[in-house]
């Protein structure tokens, strides 16, 4: 049985105030069979998003696994399709907390 834990959603109309709806415009599952989480999603200049966690799996969406756990980060274009991803991390358990986008357009 597939399992994929790691959804994202992005809505649109988020009001402070409570006052306007929100509006579902993309929902996707990724990762692999073991578990996966996202800790920081931040848009990124061309409308997508960059999204940092981490990952027990070595399938499905996640390739290259490391360790027992790797930080992994993912791109994604504005329609949540994702357009690449990278596991990074030694042998033992990694993790990433944040990531923000550079104005050279790289990540930190």
């Amino acid at each position: 049985m597939k399992r994929k834990i790691l959804t994202l959603s992005l809505l649109t109309g988020i009001s402070f105030f409570g006052m306007a709806q929100p509006t579902l415009v993309w929902e996707k599952s990724f990762g692999g069979s073991s578990t996966d989480a996202a800790n920081s999603i931040k848009h990124t200049s061309d409308g997508g998003s960059i999204v940092v966690g981490q990952s027990a799996s070595g399938n499905n969406d996640v390739t290259n696994p490391h360790g027992q756990i790797d930080y992994w980060v993912t791109k994604l274009s504005s329609a949540g399709t994702l357009e690449w991803q990278k596991t990074y991390g030694g042998s033992g358990e990694d993790y990433a907390t944040s990531i923000i986008p550079t104005s050279d357009g790289g990540y930190i």
